[in-house]
């Protein structure tokens, strides 16, 4: 009955697995709410209804800033790109003698897009910007909820569990909490920096749509090694539209600026997070893109350091319990 149970638990997860990246998303944000709302209630002594709805208004007060005062330059920039898509598709089509390049990328951006979104996929609607809208708005209502009533949640996931196992369960999901929140936290900061980085050097090149681009480049930096490559290709393909060496120059900042990441602003932002190598990390997004489709490439990052703090959990219980074997039968010896 338990192994059947498993089973049908798999199967179960399996068919909903862009739910499940939903709520991932969701607990997500969930616990950068709540890290803000924690360092709120530190500085003001406030109590933990107050300061959530303060964090929860200081993140509503950045977006509506942020769109009031690049959101109409970012848009106007977003839809120079996409009139330019078919020059740009040319223009790459000429340097790299790839045919047919326009639709195939129209026709993979389809299909991700389509395989990531859970109202295409549940409802019927076609994909596009009303499905992703859609699935923004039940990630971000989910994480609202999850981080106001935290103990709730976490009291229900642990009640899954023996009763004799909760306490580690619980110390383990502590764990977890605490390490994504650091990550995020870097994670932000890094889209910051090389969003802000990128476009005043893609302006200093004389760059068209150097906000859309360096926008572009800050969000995708979110997906850490796979990101930043995807980022440049756009930018590129407009330096090839002004010219071969401009193009050469795009390259270059785009590699300067990743060697600095790497060398000077991941060690110091996520030196509180767990350390993954860069094969590892290249090839858990792969993974999890196949699994899950374009949700699983944009959290496989966040779901790979779950995945390594389970797996250091696990060790530490084997060696443990090896441990005890050894000392239960070096008593027994004597």
């Amino acid at each position: 009955l338990i192994s059947g149970a498993l089973i049908l638990g798999v199967l179960l997860l399996w068919k909903l697995t862009h739910l499940v990246m939903l709520v991932f998303g969701a607990v997500l944000i969930a616990v950068l709410l709540s890290a803000i709302a924690d360092k709120i209630g530190k500085l003001s002594g406030l109590s933990r209804g107050p300061s959530l709805g303060l964090s929860i208004l200081l993140v509503i007060i950045f977006v509506a800033a942020f769109a009031y005062f690049m959101g109409s330059q970012l848009v106007a920039e977003a839809n120079a790109l996409i009139e330019r898509a078919p020059e740009l598709a040319k223009t790459v089509e000429q340097y790299t003698q790839i045919e047919e390049l326009e639709s195939w990328i129209g026709s993979h951006v389809k299909s991700m897009m389509g395989s990531g979104s859970l109202v295409g996929n549940v409802t019927g609607f076609s994909t596009g910007l009303f499905s992703v809208a859609i699935n923004f708005v039940l990630v971000l209502s989910g994480a609202v909820y999850f981080a106001i009533q935290p103990d709730l949640y976490r009291k229900g996931f642990l009640a899954l569990f023996p009763e004799e196992m909760r306490p580690r369960a619980n110390d383990i999901l502590g764990e977890i909490a605490t390490t994504l929140k650091y990550w995020f936290i870097g994670q932000l900061v890094s889209m910051t920096c090389i969003g802000v980085v990128t476009t005043i050097g893609l302006l200093i090149l004389g760059i068209p749509s150097a906000f859309a681009l360096g926008f572009i480049a800050g969000m995708l930096e979110f997906v850490p090694y796979v990101g930043p490559i995807a980022s440049a290709v756009p930018a590129i393909a407009v330096g090839l539209t002004e010219g071969g060496w401009t193009a050469l120059w795009v390259v270059v900042l785009y590699i300067v600026i990743q060697q600095a990441e790497s060398i000077l602003l991941t060690p110091l932002i996520q030196r509180k997070a767990v350390d993954l190598p860069p094969g590892l990390i290249i090839f858990s997004i792969l993974a999890f893109g196949i699994l899950f489709g374009m949700g699983g490439v944009v959290l496989g990052t966040p779901l790979t350091v779950v995945a390594v703090i389970l797996v250091k959990n696990f060790i530490r219980e084997r060696d443990r319990r090896r441990e005890v074997s050894k000392s239960e039968g070096d008593a027994a010896s004597s």
